[in-house]
């Protein structure tokens, strides 16, 4: 089974941020949410994974993601952004090898199956088949298909006018057959907007896997990015977890610097080099990110540090995401993952022994 990384998207709703670092690179747990979406799809046996990366390609390129290590191998695609995400497929047919692949997002997180997913296109043929899940139609802001048993009737492009209840939004997630890429498209094309809405129009041409009530994040905004990280934390969305855990629900990573009189609260997850001063308090859920320092006296809840954020001494952080947007980006680039998710961090426990539980 292949799969291709949707990657080549412009960040626009995480600007400034995104013009400091690539989207696909924002952290989920300290490390690029792209890690995490690799990572996921290893566990389920992809072993060919295409990255279609934009203009940020040889920036992520040269990053270490361990792909073999996962066993899975990394293709690096071309992605011309001007010719929108149906032009991102469509020029790099020839990875599909004639055979249906996964296409994913490069900045979400859900629970799809996507094995099931896979077998259900095969049970019920299709141009494409999509994953799509049970969302309030007053609250849901993406997609929206209607069905009509396995195949959809409509595919709404955000639309307007939201449904009243229960409804199937998009995840995003497809099976894509190479018949429906044979030409480039002749001018930008978005391929939920102008494929996706058009094909299912015709009968039994879009197929729906219904993947039920699961969690899915979109880490392409900021309240996904925090929201999405408090998630983590918690366990909600299944993600590994590094670093060694050094009492119920408190993991920490290597060069951990914690002064005594210091009180974490799980759940709490601290990356690499991060520096706690004296008389803190850390009350989880919470995401302490790479190099970020916490100040004498200073209390930290439910909140996510990005990389390289600092908390001034006897000052308060509260439900939010913090961060400079260069130390950031600094900060994630310097540090990849080492090993498996339940590496040994050398000292970590010792440096914790004036922690209060």
């Amino acid at each position: 089974m292949k799969a291709v990384i949707l990657a080549g998207g412009f960040g626009s709703r995480l600007k400034p941020l995104s013009t400091h670092l690539p989207k696909p690179m924002v952290p989920v747990l300290n490390y690029p949410v792209l890690r995490h979406v690799i990572v996921g799809l290893a566990k389920v046996g992809v072993r060919d994974i295409g990255v279609a990366a934009g203009s940020d390609a040889a920036l992520l390129r040269s990053f270490p993601w361990q792909a073999e290590t996962l066993g899975c191998r990394l293709h690096w695609l071309r992605d011309d952004r001007s010719a929108g995400t149906a032009g991102a497929l469509t020029c790099n047919r020839d990875f599909f090898d004639g055979a249906p692949a996964l296409v994913v997002p490069a900045d979400k997180i859900s629970a799809v199956d996507v094995v099931a997913l896979m077998e259900h296109h095969h049970r019920y043929p299709a141009a494409v088949t999509l994953a799509v899940h049970s969302v309030d139609g007053a609250t849901w802001s993406g997609d929206v298909v209607e069905t009509d048993g396995p195949y959809a009737s409509a595919y709404r492009y955000l639309p307007r006018h939201r449904p009243d209840g229960l409804c199937h939004g998009s995840t995003d997630v497809w099976v894509v057959d190479p018949v429906v890429l044979a030409s480039p498209p002749k001018y930008p094309q978005d391929f939920p907007r102008d494929v996706l809405s058009k094909l299912a129009d015709e009968p039994d041409t879009v197929g729906v896997f219904d993947a039920g009530h699961i969690p899915l994040r979109d880490f392409g905004v900021f309240s996904g990015l925090y929201k999405g990280n408090i998630e983590a934390a918690q366990g909600l969305l299944s993600l590994e977890f590094r670093g060694e855990q050094v009492q119920n629900g408190v993991y920490v990573e290597a060069g951990v610097r914690i002064a005594g009189q210091v009180h974490l609260e799980p759940p709490v997850h601290i990356g690499r080099d991060v520096s706690i001063a004296a008389g803190t308090r850390v009350m989880g859920p919470a995401v302490i990110g790479h190099e970020a320092t916490i100040g004498r006296g200073a209390v930290v809840s439910g909140a996510v540090l990005l990389p390289g954020a600092t908390v001034p001494p006897e000052s308060v952080v509260a439900e939010g995401l913090v961060g400079g947007f260069a130390r950031l980006a600094s900060a994630t680039l310097k540090h990849h993952p080492i090993g498996g998710p339940a590496e040994r961090v050398a000292g970590s426990a010792k440096q914790l022994t004036d922690v209060n539980e």
